[in-house]
């Protein structure tokens, strides 16, 4: 792409900007997790569009144990829990900014509270 990089030089890729392109992605800033269906694109460090376990031998060791438990946990809430937004909201006044640090958060936290489902044996 007409960039000259000498030799030996240390290369910090700033996935944080990459994920928000609008050159990469239609609405970058608009979770559309459907974006990736029929996709070639993973999350395993080949494409650059997504990386967000990293990659190559800098790739976060423990992605192996969270594609298993993740699913599990976030069902399991799903199931156990009916969910409610604190503090007067709903899905259209959340706040979805974030601080920019070494990790993201989101600038307003989220208050979700989550009611025990009451399940009875049949």
């Amino acid at each position: 792409m007409g960039y000259f990089i000498p030799q030996n030089t240390q290369v910090f890729v700033n996935a944080r900007s990459i994920g928000r392109d609008p050159e990469a992605w239609h609405k970058p800033l608009s979770f559309k997790p459907q974006r990736f269906l029929g996709s070639d694109i993973d999350d395993k460090g080949q494409n650059f569009e997504l990386i967000p376990f990293g990659s190559g031998r800098r790739m976060c060791i423990g992605m192996p144990f969270a594609h298993k438990v993740v699913p599990f946990v976030l069902a399991s809430l799903l199931h156990c829990f009916d969910w409610e937004l604190g503090s007067n909201l709903t899905p259209e006044t959340i706040d979805m900014n974030e601080r920019v640090g070494l990790t993201l958060r989101k600038l307003v936290p989220l208050k979700a509270i989550p009611r025990k489902r009451i399940v009875r044996d049949r």
